[in-house]
């Protein structure tokens, strides 16, 4: 085998390894964000507010690393396929993703 296909066989694994962990991340990492509020609004004494708020502490570590992951693994594959920078789709939902992530929970209030 050439070298350059060598090469390409890598880069190709590397963007499915990439991808794979870009979806284990967004499904295990920020699934969790999304019921902070409701373990929070379901507490009703004091010793229930205590537990919740434990629970959301140790779930934010998921979120936390699950955040990280998605930016690290989107810029990682926008850098193996540099076209993605060029597409609108893609600047799209990173501005999307920093601007979600800059809110915080904030969003939920609404609720």
């Amino acid at each position: 085998m050439k070298l350059c296909s060598l090469l390409e066989v890598n880069l190709v694994i590397s963007y499915k390894i990439l991808v794979l962990i870009h979806i284990l991340s967004a499904i295990l990492g920020m699934g969790p964000g999304f019921v902070f509020v409701f373990i929070k609004r379901t507490a009703q004494t004091m010793t229930e507010l205590r537990h919740s708020y434990r629970i959301t502490f140790l779930l934010h570590r998921f979120v936390m690393l699950g955040g990280t992951l998605l930016l690290v693994t989107r810029l990682l594959m926008g850098s193996l396929h540099v076209v993605l920078f060029q597409q609108g789709w893609y600047i799209t939902s990173l501005i999307l993703f920093l601007v979600a992530l800059g809110m915080g929970q904030w969003c939920f209030l609404l609720l």
